[in-house]
């Protein structure tokens, strides 16, 4: 009879993994503006409050502002957020070896990065465009918010096997996921936001919304309780009368 047990992962030997006590992982000087630093946090913290992993609980990370190394002799590139699928974090971060992605770490490249951009020339998104392509990343998206939204402010490019190529419809299939441009407030800021949805465009909630969705459940279940009871003392108050 065969045996069809996969064969464990084997382990890289920590002596042969690439060293990295000289590559810069943190960066201490602050570079966002405020509303990237918010249109960051919206596209990370649902995904961990809301979303974990999708129906079938894939294990996951994402994050914003981590550096990304595909090697050990090349600059990382640094995304304003992340998505990478199917893996986990390792359990001591603050080691020198774990502050960073490092592809040879998890080892596979993120499925999805997003940029937030403005006023950014030309050349600079088309090295970036480079970069990521020769990443592997599938999918790249770039989000230029002083941009009206039909013209050109969310821009989607997948990956072919040797160039990307730019599509309309912000869906990600093999992700179960989908982005859309939403007009609200978020932490007290009313504006254009890019936010995860579902396959169906339904927004993935943040959990602030969760909570406020569940109390907005909580009133209602409680209102319902105390028509019912007024009607039940309305039923029993003609009865009663009537046994006196």
């Amino acid at each position: 009879m065969t045996d069809k047990t996969p064969p464990e992962e084997l382990e890289i030997p920590p002596e042969l993994l690439p060293r990295v006590d000289h590559l810069i992982t943190k960066n201490r000087y602050p570079v966002d503006n405020i509303f990237s630093a918010k249109q960051q946090r919206l596209l990370v913290e649902p995904l961990y409050s809301s979303w974990g992993g999708g129906d079938a609980r894939r294990t996951f990370i994402a994050d914003s502002k981590v550096a990304l190394f595909a090697s050990d002799n090349r600059p990382p590139m640094v995304p304003d957020m992340f998505l990478s699928m199917d893996v986990t974090l390792p359990a001591e971060i603050h080691l020198k070896e774990n502050q960073a992605y490092y592809f040879w770490m998890f080892p596979k490249a993120p499925e999805l990065v997003i940029e937030v951009v403005s006023n950014l020339q030309q050349d600079v998104l088309d090295k970036k465009l480079y970069e990521y392509l020769r990443m592997r990343i599938i999918y790249y998206v770039l989000f230029d918010p002083e941009k009206p939204p039909d013209a050109g402010q969310v821009r989607l490019f997948v990956m072919e096997p040797m160039k990307y190529r730019e599509r309309e419809e912000l869906r990600f299939p093999p992700l179960g996921l989908g982005l859309t441009l939403w007009q609200g407030e978020y932490e007290t800021l009313d504006a254009v936001w890019l936010r995860w949805c579902d396959m169906d465009g339904n927004l993935i909630p943040t959990g602030n919304e969760r909570a406020r969705q569940a109390e907005a459940r909580l009133a209602a279940a409680e209102a319902e309780t105390a028509r019912l009871q007024a009607e039940l003392e309305q039923l029993r108050g003609p009865a009663a009368d009537s046994a006196v």
